[in-house]
């Protein structure tokens, strides 16, 4: 299945409101340690992304997982857990 773009206002809405969430939460001072912090804005994120069917579930989902990686709120063997057959 090819990645789908928002196809409507309320899609591209609930994308720009997820950047501005994501934005926000990570760069407003939060009493938290520095993981906790990052966490909670990209689980912000994901979640925005799909109250509003912005994208494909599994697009959010994915991206979700990169952003946990790449912001270091998790070890990968952590966060990635669930997605692999043992």
């Amino acid at each position: 299945a090819a990645l789908a773009l928002p196809r409507g206002k309320r899609q591209w809405a609930g994308l720009v409101a997820a950047v501005l969430v994501f934005a926000t939460l990570l760069f407003y001072p939060l009493a938290l340690p520095g993981a906790a912090h990052r966490a909670i804005a990209v689980a912000a994120f994901m979640i925005v992304l799909w109250a509003t069917e912005a994208g494909d579930h599994w697009a959010a989902g994915m991206l979700g997982l990169a952003l946990f990686w790449a912001l270091g709120a998790a070890p990968v063997d952590r966060f990635a857990a669930g997605t692999a057959d043992d």
